[in-house]
């Protein structure tokens, strides 16, 4: 019996290890390792060459994507609210202060407030002297303004001017008349570009 026992250790020792030998076991990878096995598939798509541009392309063309079109797109630069009076190209860069730019607003609003102090004039005269003097969406508003209706009729004194360090856009111009002081409010849309008008208001009738 003891012999018996001893050969059929040993066949079941053998056939184990047989089978260790035909079907190993997987070793697990550590959490969040990828696995190094390439598949023929993936290894033929790794080493497949890039297909060619040009191959690839419509005839007549480049086979690189044509550049978006920047004409007519606009960006709001000035005033971004309901009624934007500037809507310039995106690619136009911002103003700064420089020497002479309050000066050049100041002259502007005196001279836009000399076309609009005209009382008596009918409106397509007074609307064409001013209308180069504003903004568009001022000439808006001034377009429907019957200057029958004004209540100044002269400048009385020297127009002052306040700027803000940090919006080169905008100059306010004070204008004594013979009705009260008139705030003119003057932006520009770049550097170079001329002062407009955008606004003229009257004093409250407990300041005139």
């Amino acid at each position: 019996m003891m012999r018996r026992a001893v050969t059929v250790l040993a066949v079941g020792a053998a056939l184990v290890l047989t089978g260790c030998s035909t079907q190993p076991t997987a070793t697990p990878l550590p959490a969040g390792a990828a696995s190094s096995t390439t598949t023929p598939a993936a290894s033929a798509a790794a080493t497949a060459p890039a297909a060619s541009a040009a191959a690839t392309a419509p005839a007549g063309t480049s086979g690189q994507k044509p550049a978006p079109a920047t004409s007519g797109i606009q960006t709001c630069q000035v005033s971004c609210g309901d009624n934007p009076q500037y809507n310039g190209p995106a690619n136009l860069p911002a103003p700064s202060w420089a020497a002479g730019d309050k000066d050049a607003a100041l002259e502007a609003a005196v001279a836009a407030m000399g076309a609009y102090i005209k009382p008596g004039t009918d409106h397509g005269t007074w609307f064409e002297g001013i209308h180069p003097r504003i903004t568009d969406q001022f000439a808006i508003e001034l377009g429907k303004f019957d200057p029958a209706y004004l209540t100044v009729s002269k400048m009385t004194g020297t127009a002052t001017a306040t700027t803000d360090p940090n919006n080169p856009f905008q100059v306010v111009v004070g204008v004594p008349t013979d009705d009260g002081v008139y705030q003119v409010t003057m932006l520009r849309s770049t550097q170079t570009a001329f002062w407009l008008a955008n606004s003229i208001v009257p004093p409250l009738p407990g300041n005139k």
